[in-house]
């Protein structure tokens, strides 16, 4: 309240008293005794009538203190188990978080975290991943102020999610690491990692790249063997110091059996070497003992056919064989797939024999087809031509359907080349793409597809499509997209009605790494179909089965392989309402990474602390201590006023009631009214 306040307080009682002595005055002669009392109460009344019309208002100030946050963060993985039990490590920070010093400083929260960061329930230090950073940035999202402290209790050991202490050194956290564990430095070697395919063909060799790190000063030597079935394979000597501690090692294993083959990796242990658990691993390979053999025959040589080939072959799974149609004197049952090139009336009179194999084909047509020979052999298709050529782009055919192609920007693309004359195609089939001829489209097909009966027909009516793949390097410098375009030729010619349902699964996981099983289903069109149910019943090895939905995720139906424990399955994802079904097997090798992991990671917990420094359990109190000195969290008094104007006052109404009615009732009372 203001001084001009509190004069037009006292103004207003005094006009108050004075309107009421005015009043009573004269009525009041015969009720001498009750003058005072009629003027109070009139008084009273105008004084309360004064204050609601001058609205004035009255401050209040309110104090609290306000505490800085401490957030006390647990390490809930697997690898701290050999470190320290979980009740033992619960109740160190439940006791830190009920000092009765702590509780007046601070306003504590505690959590835990690993595979997810959550407030503390109970810990069991089961979880198989390390994400340190996810708790930290978690924090960081709660408290943005950054006016928190943080006891980091952990091994410090992260096998997931960025560098937690650069994260931490980045956003100016205030840590406190506790390291569990032991803290002292042991010589150790570790397979971190190993690379390879995942499948390869009997009698190929295939790469393997292993990195082996070292930890230490002292120089040392060790060796690292590959083995199958307890079957050396490979093995090389290493050795280390304090200025090589890694090593990158390639080695090529051949195949000599199909199936999926497993290897073990093992390094030598060192002297003293404390932790040998991260010396041997296991990784697994699917040897194939078939390719889809893809029969290239051709009347000319030109460079379109080593284009095919290189690009065809981008699939592993694809051997293309290039032959003349003089030098080919082999059978064409050998070969999944044919593609005529140019084909000639020596190479066309082979299509009777692919008629009574059902045989599919892709046939490319160009300046030197015998146009009029394919035609008089395949009823369906008529080009009339004459010794002229023209010279076209291609057109994409957004309406095609029959399956999915993306567009490479086909109009910009080289042209190819052909002869000149019309092109008949009796019956139902599909342009994948048109003509465009000096810029201008025409309704003329460069690339179709026909079904004729159990038959397959791709047609590409232009040559000089080596142009197309090199168009493609120079634009976005990778063959990829132009060899994906032609190897969905390849697969339509071989796909069959089974595999309109889609499943890829590896042959081998590891526990808790993530793993999926993704399938695909598609329409009869062969468009991907997100209606669908699709389930996945799985058969352990000892006769357990279970069903599991595959939910739609991204375009993709998934399962993951984590609701499964480690052992050898058989799957069946299928259809619900359709007949469709895909089977196979993978095995789930039990696989820890946080088993690994010996003492504590001295290093990364110091590179977290702001002051370079680290705790264990045996110096708690030093913590504690280093906590209530701290100045950077001190308790802050927030003062607030609180400004209310007196119309707000119920109160007052209901002591202008009261007056009122009270004067009201002395009168009447008394016989004045």
């Amino acid at each position: 309240m203001t001084n001009l306040d509190i004069l037009f307080l006292v103004v207003i009682t005094g006009l108050s008293i004075l309107l009421a002595v005015f009043q009573y005055t004269e009525e009041l002669k015969k009720k001498e005794d009750l003058k005072y009392l009629f003027v109070a109460l009139r008084s009273l009344i105008f004084i309360v009538i004064g204050l609601l019309l001058l609205d004035l208002s009255i401050t209040s100030t309110s104090t609290n203190i306000i505490k800085p946050r401490l957030a006390i963060l647990a390490d809930n993985s697997s690898s701290m188990k050999d470190k320290i039990s979980a009740k033992q490590l619960e109740d160190k920070m439940r006791t830190l978080s009920q000092q009765k010093d702590i509780t007046e400083r601070f306003f504590t929260n505690i959590y835990q975290f690993g595979e997810a960061f959550k407030k503390l329930d109970t810990l069991n230090l089961n979880d198989n991943k390390t994400n340190i950073q996810k708790g930290l940035s978690t924090l960081s999202d709660l408290y943005p102020s950054n006016d928190i402290a943080i006891v980091l209790l952990s091994d410090g050991h992260q096998n997931y999610g960025p560098d937690f202490a650069h994260y931490a050194r980045n956003r100016k956290m205030k840590i406190y690491p506790v390291a569990i564990g032991d803290t002292a430095s042991y010589k150790d070697l570790s397979v971190d990692r190993i690379n390879h395919n995942d499948y390869t063909y009997l009698g190929n060799e295939f790469p393997v790249e292993i990195l082996v790190n070292y930890e230490g000063d002292l120089p040392v030597k060790s060796q690292i063997n590959i083995s199958n079935n307890k079957k050396l394979l490979f093995s090389k000597k290493l050795s280390f110091d304090k200025d090589k501690r890694s090593a990158i090692i390639n080695a090529k294993i051949k195949t000599k059996k199909a199936g999926l083959r497993k290897y073990q990796v093992k390094l030598k242990p060192i002297d003293d070497e404390k932790n040998t658990s991260n010396n041997e691993t296991s990784f697994q390979i699917e040897v194939i003992d078939d390719q889809l053999k893809v029969l290239l025959l051709s009347s000319i040589i030109h460079p379109d056919l080593g284009a095919l080939k290189r690009s065809i072959e981008t699939n592993e799974r694809q051997q293309v064989i290039i032959k003349t149609s003089d030098e080919f004197k082999g059978n064409l049952d050998d070969y999944e797939s044919i593609i005529l090139y140019q084909p000639n009336r020596r190479l066309i009179s082979y299509l009777s024999q692919l008629e009574n194999k059902n045989a599919s084909l892709l046939i490319i047509g160009g300046e030197k087809t015998d146009y009029r020979s394919l035609s008089k052999e395949l009823g369906f298709f008529n080009k009339q031509n004459d010794k002229k050529t023209e010279d076209f782009q291609g057109v994409y055919n957004k309406g095609f359907k029959k399956f999915q192609f993306d567009n490479l920007g086909f109009s910009n693309f080289p042209p190819l080349s052909d002869q000149f004359g019309d092109v008949e195609i009796s019956g139902e089939h599909n342009i994948l793409l048109y003509k465009s001829v000096n810029g201008i489209k025409t309704e003329a097909p460069l690339l179709f597809e026909k079904e004729q009966g159990n038959r397959k027909f791709i047609f590409l009516l232009g040559e000089g499509i080596w142009k197309w793949r090199g168009e493609i390097f120079r634009q976005r410098e990778s063959f990829r997209p132009f060899d994906r375009f032609l190897d969905k030729w390849v697969q339509y010619l071989n796909v069959d009605e089974k595999e309109r349902l889609e499943v890829d699964a590896k042959r081998s996981y590891r526990s808790g790494s993530n793993g999926k099983v993704i399938a695909r289903y598609y329409d009869a069109n062969y468009e991907f179909d997100p209606r669908a149910k699709l389930k996945i019943r799985v058969k352990k090895s000892d006769g357990q089965e279970k069903v599991f939905d595959m939910p739609l995720i991204n375009d993709r139906f998934t399962f993951d392989i984590n609701n499964l424990s480690s052992g050898t399955f058989s799957y069946e994802v299928f259809v619900e309402g359709q007949s469709f079904q895909e089977t196979g097997s993978f095995n789930i090798e039990a696989f820890t990474i946080e088993n690994k992991q010996y003492g504590a990671n001295v290093e990364q917990l110091l590179s977290a602390s702001e002051d370079d420094r680290i705790y264990t359990l045996n110096s708690f109190n030093e913590l504690q201590q280093e906590l209530l000195k701290d100045e950077m969290f001190q308790p802050v008094q927030k003062s607030t006023q609180n400004k209310k104007s007196l119309i707000n006052w119920y109160y007052l109404l209901v002591l202008l009631i009261v007056f009122l009615g009270l004067e009201w009732f002395i009168r009447k009372y008394n016989g004045l009214i």
